[in-house]
């Protein structure tokens, strides 16, 4: 009388654990994707060579960083090492495009109902500025994860690859930018 309702018990516990397990795996095995996408990512996108002082160029990064937003967390100059962190530097517009993109991706493999909010992706920055020689400097960018208030990242700690490459776009520029200002700044002052 009572073996009947326990081993439906049972099967319902099982189902739900095996179901679990399934769920897992598959965000498990997208999130190890995302990992190795990143780094790719990273050592296609994260490398220029500018024709300019290295000193020139590491002050021109702690300036561009912060004017997007981000906070230099550490630094040194001897070594050419910069760590910082801030809001992804792109539109909420374009970040919520993302983040819909991502949690479309994710429920794909789960139903856990991902979604994603905007602003709410940090990104840390970690930059090695190396001189090549008198007039020649290369930098090498790496953009990983800062914060992101979500269970992704909590448990996994990995970027949905659009979002390296937004960001590259961002900073590449910005960079760029500042560059060109502290030049033209430097020669303009006695």
């Amino acid at each position: 009388m009572y073996k009947k309702p326990l081993n439906f018990i049972i099967f319902i516990i099982a189902f739900l654990f095996i179901s679990g397990c399934v769920n897992l795996a598959g965000e498990r095995a997208l999130f190890s994707d995302w990992g190795e996408q990143n780094k790719r990512q990273n050592q296609m996108l994260g490398e220029r060579v500018y024709d300019k002082d290295s000193g020139l160029v590491f002050t021109a990064f702690i300036t561009g960083l912060a004017n997007m937003g981000f906070v230099v967390r550490n630094m040194e100059r001897q070594s050419g090492y910069i760590l910082a962190e801030g809001p992804l530097p792109i539109s909420i517009e374009e970040e919520a495009k993302i983040g819909k993109s991502m949690s479309d991706e994710l429920n794909s493999v789960s139903n856990r109902g991902w979604k994603a909010t905007p602003g709410n992706c940090k990104i840390g920055v970690t930059v090695t500025i190396l001189p090549l020689g008198k007039k020649q400097t290369k930098a090498k960018v790496h953009i990983a994860m800062a914060e992101l208030r979500s269970q992704a990242a909590i448990q996994y700690s990995q970027l949905y690859p659009p979002i390296i490459d937004a960001a590259y776009k961002a900073i590449w520029p910005a960079i760029d930018k500042q560059i060109f200002l502290d030049q033209n700044l430097d020669k303009t002052t006695p």
